[in-house]
């Protein structure tokens, strides 16, 4: 019979038990920012949290946090790939939000040279190119995904896209 790892299993409660906060219901957005700040200062090696602390932190437009968890997540995943590639994704989310699209771009495609090929950095890619004003690189990244497979934001950036191209070709 295998033996539990008791790290992984306080990192998998922690998580659980972070979640549902302190009254058995799901915690609000700057309740779990919080929440997350404070045991990560006790548990700095907890890598869920340092991903929801980066993801939460995107979500509230506290970039300089996303960043710096982000950071913190990427490095403890250095060796694990599939890690790392999510590390990358928010980084390069991060500079998004900032509006530095050249590094978002090199975050991307670091994330995508370590075989990351979701829809989701298909479309990151292509804001971050709409950003620079590069219409055609961010088709070019925009129809690399199945049509059906565009959120809602990438169908929109595609449409915006084609407008450009043809105001172009005018």
């Amino acid at each position: 019979m295998a033996l539990l790892n008791p790290r992984a299993f306080v990192c998998a409660s922690l998580g659980f038990f972070w979640w549902l906060g302190a009254k058995g219901r799901p915690l609000e957005l700057p309740e779990r920012e919080k929440s997350l700040r404070s045991l990560l200062r006790r548990f700095p090696y907890w890598l869920e949290g340092h991903r929801e602390l980066a993801l939460l932190s995107l979500k509230r437009d506290n970039v300089a946090l996303a960043y710096s968890s982000a950071v913190i997540y990427e490095m403890l995943c250095r060796d694990i790939p599939k890690y790392r590639r999510e590390g990358l994704l928010i980084l390069g989310q991060c500079f998004l939000k900032r509006g530095d699209s050249h590094r978002a771009i090199r975050y991307f495609e670091e994330a995508r040279s370590l075989g990351l090929t979701t829809p989701q950095l298909a479309e990151e890619i292509a804001a971050a190119h709409i950003l620079r004003g590069s219409y055609q690189e961010a088709l070019d990244s925009l129809l690399l995904i199945p049509s059906q497979s565009l959120s809602p934001e990438g169908k929109a950036a595609l449409s915006f896209v084609r407008s450009k191209q043809l105001k172009a070709v005018d």
